[in-house]
C-alpha cells in the first residue's frame, strides 16, 4: 500500500485530492474484503455492502449508511437458523427450554465473543472513543469465563451488532441464500452452547435455591454511591458484587457470590414467620369485614406519590429504557385458566416484573391494583370515560404503594409508578423520538424483545397492543424455565403496615418450623 504522504506529495489540486480519497477507500475496501474472506470463506460481490456492515452510526455526522439495517436482517436470520438447528438436534426439548437455549446462543455476550474471537472489531469504523476501552475490558474479562459468564461481565453491544450485520450482509450479497448464510453463521458461532453447558442466570438460581429452603433474600443497594450491591440470606451476608458501569452486572455478581456461599454453607435456617400474598390477605379482610367500606379499606402510603416523584432519593432510574404493561391489573379466570381465582393479579404482576428484569428495563408499575374477587368471574374492567366506571375501579382497587414497598422491589427490579412525573417525562420523550421512541407489541417473546434490535434499541416497550395484555403475555407461567422471581417474591415485598394489619387480625400467617 502506498503511504498517504507519498500520494499527497505527487498529487496536487482538488481533483487529484478526490482521486486520493477514492484510492484510499478502494484499498480499505479491498483489505476489509480480504480479511472477511479469510475469516468466513465468503468473497463479497458488493464491497460497499460489506463496508456498510462495519460502519457504526457514530462514524460520521448524520450517518445514513450504518450497519443498523443489516443488523436487523442478520438478527432475524440468526434466530431462524439457531431455532431450526435446535429443533432438529434436540427433539426432546420443550419450547421453553428451546427458547432459553436459542437466547443463550444469540445474546449480546455470545455474539460479542464471536466478534472478539475472529477479531472483527479491527474492521469496525466508528467515532466512539469509549468503545476501545470497553472492548479491551471485555477481552480481559472473558478469559475467566471460557464459554459464557451468564451476566457477570458487560459485553459491548457494538461487537454483537457487527456479527449480526455481517450475517445480514452475507445473506443479501448471496442473493438471499439461506444455505450459504447458515453454513457460515454456524461456523462463526462455534463453540455452541448446548443443553448440557447452559447455566441459569445467577439471580434466578439464587431465588430458586432460597425458595426451596424457605430462606428470605434481601438486597442492600449501595450502587449509586460505591457501585456495590450486597445480598443477604436470612439476614446474614451472603455476597457482594461491584461494577460501576451497570447496576445489573453488580447485582448478578452479588447473586453469583451468594450462590457460591450457600453451596459451601448449606445449613438449615431457624424458624421464621412467613406471610402469604398481600393480595390474598387484603382480599380476605375485604370479604370478612362488613363495616369497612371498600374505598376506606385502602391504606394510605407512608409517603405520598407526590413526594416520591420529587424526592431524588426515591427516584427509580435503574435502567434508561422502560417496559409498560398497562394501567389496570385485573387478570380474570374467564379468559385464562392459569389465572383463575383471587390473587392471580399478583401472579401477573410478578410475571411483568420478571420480563422487566430479563429485558434490563425499568418497569412502569400501575398505581392501583384490583382487589375485588368478583372481577375474576365477570371479565376485564375495560378503561372507560364514564365516571361510574372509574368510580367503580377506584372503589375496588388499592393504591399500589399501600400493598408493596416499592423501594424494596426496586432493589431487584427498578420500578416507577404510572402517575409519576418521571413516567410522564418518558411518554413525552418517546413521542419526540418517533419510531425509536416506542414499540407497541403483542405476543412477542421475551428473548426477541431483548435480542432483536427492532425492539432492544427502543426507549419504551408497550405491551398494551392487546387489551388483554395482563394475562395474554403471562400465560406461560407454568413453564418453570421462564421463572426468574419466586412466587414468594411479591409477598415478601408487602408494606409494613399491611404486615402489621394481617398479624393483628390473625389471618394469612403461619409458622414454618
Amino acid at each position: 500500500m502506498h503511504s498517504v504522504l507519498h500520494l499527497i506529495a505527487v498529487m496536487e489540486g482538488e481533483e487529484n485530492i478526490q482521486l486520493l480519497f477514492k484510492h484510499l477507500l478502494r484499498e480499505n475496501n479491498d483489505e476489509l474484503g480480504e480479511g472477511i474472506k479469510n475469516i468466513t470463506g465468503y468473497d463479497f460481490k458488493d464491497k460497499n455492502l460489506l463496508l456498510q456492515a462495519f460502519t457504526h452510526h457514530s462514524y460520521e455526522e448524520n450517518c445514513t449508511s450504518s450497519y443498523e439495517r443489516l443488523e436487523y436482517v442478520g438478527d432475524s436470520v440468526l434466530n431462524l437458523m439457531v431455532a431450526e438447528e435446535h429443533y432438529l438436534s434436540y427433539p426432546g426439548l420443550q419450547p421453553g427450554d428451546l427458547t432459553r437455549l436459542r437466547a443463550a446462543n444469540v445474546d449480546t455476550e455470545k455474539l460479542a465473543r464471536v466478534a472478539l474471537k475472529h477479531r472483527l472489531h479491527r474492521f469496525l469504523r466508528h467515532n466512539k472513543p469509549i468503545l476501545a476501552g470497553q472492548i479491551k475490558e471485555f477481552e480481559e474479562s472473558v478469559v475467566e469465563y471460557p464459554l459464557h459468564s451468564w451476566g457477570l461481565i458487560d459485553a459491548p453491544k457494538a461487537l454483537a451488532d457487527i456479527v449480526e450485520s455481517l450475517i445480514g450482509a452475507i445473506y443479501i450479497d448471496s442473493n438471499r441464500s439461506m444455505n450459504i448464510t447458515f453454513e457460515i453463521a454456524k461456523d462463526l458461532l462455534q463453540p455452541e452452547i448446548t443443553p448440557e453447558s447452559i447455566q441459569k442466570h445467577p439471580v434466578t438460581m439464587l431465588y430458586e435455591i432460597c425458595q426451596k429452603k424457605n430462606w428470605e433474600v434481601s438486597i442492600r443497594d449501595m450502587w449509586r454511591k460505591t457501585g456495590e450491591v450486597e445480598v443477604y440470606v436470612d439476614g446474614k451476608f451472603a455476597g457482594r458484587g461491584k461494577y460501576e458501569g451497570k447496576k445489573l452486572i453488580a447485582v448478578n455478581r452479588a447473586a453469583h457470590e451468594a450462590n457460591q456461599h450457600i453451596g459451601k454453607n448449606n445449613k438449615p435456617r431457624s424458624p421464621k414467620l412467613i406471610i402469604v400474598s398481600p393480595i390474598a390477605c387484603i382480599a380476605l379482610l375485604y370479604l370478612a369485614s362488613s363495616v369497612v367500606s371498600t374505598i376506606g379499606f385502602s391504606f394510605h402510603s407512608p409517603r405520598s406519590l407526590k413526594n416520591l416523584a420529587k424526592n431524588p432519593k426515591n427516584h427509580r432510574t435503574g435502567h434508561e429504557k422502560y417496559l409498560y404493561w398497562g394501567s389496570k391489573i385485573d387478570c380474570p379466570g374467564k379468559h385464562c385458566e392459569s389465572c383463575e381465582g383471587l390473587g392471580r393479579q399478583e401472579s401477573s404482576l410478578r410475571c411483568a416484573l420478571e420480563e422487566a428484569l430479563f429485558l434490563e428495563r425499568t418497569f412502569v408499575m400501575p398505581s392501583r391494583m384490583c382487589i375485588n374477587p368478583i372481577h375474576n368471574k365477570k371479565g376485564i374492567l375495560h378503561s372507560s370515560g364514564s365516571m361510574i366506571s372509574e368510580e367503580r375501579w377506584a372503589a375496588n382497587s388499592c393504591a399500589m404503594d399501600s400493598l408493596y414497598d416499592l423501594d424494596l422491589i426496586s432493589n431487584a427490579v427498578p420500578v416507577i409508578l404510572d402517575n409519576s412525573k418521571q413516567w410522564h417525562h418518558v411518554l413525552s420523550t418517546s413521542m419526540k423520538l418517533g419510531s425509536r421512541g416506542v414499540a407497541h407489541v403483542q405476543g412477542v417473546s421475551r428473548a426477541d424483545l431483548k435480542e432483536k434490535s427492532l425492539y432492544s434499541n427502543i426507549l419504551l416497550i408497550n405491551r398494551t397492543a392487546s387489551p388483554l395484555s395482563w394475562f395474554m403475555e403471562c400465560k406461560d407461567r407454568n413453564n418453570r424455565s421462564s421463572i426468574m422471581l419466586p412466587y414468594s417474591f411479591l409477598p415478601s415485598m408487602a408494606t409494613k403496615k399491611l404486615r402489621d394489619t394481617a398479624e393483628k387480625v390473625q389471618i394469612g400467617i403461619f409458622f414454618k418450623l
